[in-house]
């Protein structure tokens, strides 16, 4: 859609319209952020973090534990989409496990998002701070 058509239809539309466009639009932003997590240093810990997220917000109902993934996504789909091996991938996950970030319900994850995200903030702060800028 060209400039002048997007400026035709603007003015008549309703603000929901518009909040409903930059929503779509910052989501798609996010997704290039959240892609390209490999330029920004992260470890492959938080990579798989991140990952889950997104799954989380694509694929994820709010139950009483946290986020269900509704689809079974197998620690290969999860190596493909942060760019490591299936068998470090299950590391990390058990890792996430552990920490209580993530439960198992058979071949379904349940995610603990508002938990992940702190331990993701807290990790890269305090990263900054030891001047560590890469972290596996």
């Amino acid at each position: 859609m060209s400039w002048a058509d997007f400026g035709g239809i603007t003015p008549n539309a309703p603000e929901s319209a518009f909040k409903q466009f930059h929503s779509n639009d910052l989501k798609q932003w996010y997704r290039l952020l959240l892609r390209s997590s490999s330029f920004l240093n992260l470890g492959l810990h938080e990579r798989i973090a991140i990952a889950l997220l997104e799954l989380c917000s694509d694929f994820g109902v709010e139950e009483s534990r946290g986020t269900l993934l509704r689809v079974a996504f197998s620690h290969k789909d999860i190596a493909n989409l942060v760019g490591a091996t299936r068998p470090r991938v299950t590391e990390h996950l058990a890792r996430l496990e552990r920490e209580k970030f993530m439960i198992r319900q058979g071949r379904q994850m349940v995610v603990q998002v508002a938990k992940l995200l702190d331990s993701i903030n807290d990790q890269a702060g305090a990263d900054v701070l030891r001047g560590n800028p890469r972290r596996q």
